[in-house]
């Protein structure tokens, strides 16, 4: 049976300013980054809402630097799936570990016995390796393993993926509140205040438009943080920034990326409107409608119509598809505004984000 979960309670005050980072995935520069914008400097309070190992190759040093400041009185730490993945790795079954291990090549306990000076984990050594670890990182173990599933303060409720469909949002399991991934879209918020999760890319919702930036659903009182860091196309890492003043709470995002930036050379407007339909795994197949030069009329399984820059689908297995995460949207541009080059692999048009996070489609004229 899955266990309870374990909730700590804190008082943030009447007027304070929060900052909250989740689904760091082993990514400690975006992590180092991010932590020094003055906008997390200066919160009154910071939250890491789960998942800060895997995917990315530097989980020890972001492990490393919650360890050092968790007691601080500011800082909340919560457990994330992945985190509850440490303590498996110790008693789990080898067979099944081991093809965990080969679908997520960087792993924890991978760096650690690379750490250790010791070569891939395969069937014959695991054993010994996983004595190791036991004994050489028991900190780090003990650490995720103690680590609490949920945060309520007077206005808000951190967790790391959603709920239960339960009327008391406390009766939910451990599993409900680390891997609920329909809770993005259509989860119900109990608590009576509102309530912040990560885990799920805010791509994977319309409610995000043509970005990764956090959702604020006020319909549902949720806000969603992640930004796909580590796991979607041209993603970035969120803080959600909330203040709260006067007794009204507001939100706002700040992030950081590894795309270059560059100074647009002109301006542009789009002469017409694709809309703003973006790419929605596990929905990926297309069939052509209408070729262009540029863009495509294709049809989705759905039976909707959308339109599809040529160079972000493709034909695999015989099949026409998304082959990156896409939007197709004409996005608007300044002489001289800053802009994040994502792809400029796809002919005369070069795929942007903007310092809003906003993401689309410019003529590479912008380029200069």
């Amino acid at each position: 049976m899955d266990r309870p979960i374990k909730i700590v309670e804190k008082r943030f005050g009447e007027s304070y300013t929060a900052a909250v980072i989740s689904d760091v995935h082993g990514n400690w520069n975006l992590m180092s980054r991010l932590l020094a914008r003055p906008e997390v400097q200066s919160a009154d309070w910071l939250v890491f809402d789960g998942d800060y190992i895997s995917r990315g190759r530097e989980s020890l040093a972001c492990l490393r630097w919650l360890m050092a400041h968790a007691g601080e009185r500011r800082i909340t730490v919560l457990k994330g799936n992945l985190e509850r993945l440490v303590n498996w790795y110790l008693t789990g079954e080898p067979v099944r570990i081991l093809k965990h291990f080969g679908e997520h090549r960087h792993n924890l306990f991978a760096e650690c016995m690379a750490e250790q000076g010791l070569g891939p984990v395969t069937g014959e050594n695991y054993a010994e390796m996983r004595r190791l670890f036991a004994e050489r990182y028991a900190d780090v173990v003990a650490f995720c393993a103690e680590l609490p599933n949920a945060l309520e303060t007077e206005d808000l409720v951190f967790v790391h993926a959603g709920l239960g469909a339960c009327a008391d949002w406390r009766a939910s399991t451990e599993q409900e509140v680390m891997k609920n991934d329909p809770f993005l879209k259509t989860g119900v918020n109990t608590t009576g205040k509102w309530l912040v999760a990560g885990h799920m890319p805010t791509w994977n919702s319309p409610l995000s438009k043509n970005s990764n930036n956090c959702i604020v659903d006020r319909e549902r009182r949720c806000a969603f943080i992640d930004g796909g860091n580590q796991v979607k196309g041209y993603a970035q890492l969120n803080a959600l920034i909330l203040e709260k003043r006067y007794g009204t709470l507001t939100f706002r995002t700040v992030f950081e990326s590894d795309y270059p930036s560059f100074t647009a050379a002109e301006s542009y407007t789009p002469d017409r409107d694709l809309g703003c339909f973006k790419d929605d795994w596990p929905d990926v197949l297309l069939t052509m409608e209408e070729p262009g030069e540029d863009f495509s009329r294709c049809r989705r399984t759905d039976g909707s119509l959308v339109w599809v820059n040529n160079a972000h689908m493709g034909t695999v297995r015989g099949q026409l598809e998304f082959t990156k995460n896409t939007v197709s949207t004409l996005l608007p541009v300044r002489a001289g505004e800053r802009l994040e080059l994502l792809d400029a692999a796809a002919g005369r048009y070069v795929f942007v984000r903007n310092r809003g996070g906003f993401l689309g489609w410019a003529p590479r004229s912008v380029l200069g």
